[in-house]
């Protein structure tokens, strides 16, 4: 920036006064606007501090609450899960409690079945039993006339 000294000035200082007047006052204007950049710097760092600083902890209480609703939603999920998956463990059970009656019943059954059969069997094996008595008393009978 050049300054213009005003005419008076310079008669009164002279040329070599005006001239270190004007380097003066330049000197004075760079270190103004020197300190005036660093009041400014400064003045903006601390408010981009504070505005980081709010911002930070907006971000944090929206992610808290975000992070609390997913929760609460997931609590939500597995608790709807842990029902369907108890009510279907006790329809399974009541199924198989079905099943092993069911099974019972037939075993009832089978064991009816079973000592039907086992009559029948023994009856036979009396049968046959007494077939083969008579049999061996029939050749024990033929064998003992022969030798009388």
């Amino acid at each position: 920036m050049i300054i213009a000294i005003p005419e008076i000035l310079r008669e009164k200082l002279g040329p070599e006064g005006a001239r270190a007047l004007a380097d003066l006052l330049n000197e004075a204007s760079v270190r103004t606007r020197g300190d005036v950049i660093e009041i400014a710097a400064s003045r903006f760092e601390r408010r981009l501090a504070e505005e980081l600083a709010q911002l930070r902890a907006e971000f944090r209480a929206d992610l808290s609450a975000e992070i609390g609703g997913l929760r609460a939603e997931l609590h939500s999920e597995i608790g709807g899960l842990r029902e369907e998956l108890r009510s279907e463990f006790h329809s399974e059970i009541g199924e198989l409690r079905s099943e092993i009656a069911a099974l019972r019943e037939d075993s009832g059954r089978l064991r009816v079945d079973m000592a039907a059969l086992e009559s029948r069997v023994i009856r036979w094996m009396f049968i046959f039993w007494i077939g083969q008595l008579g049999a061996v008393l029939g050749i024990f009978f033929v064998f003992f006339r022969a030798l009388a």
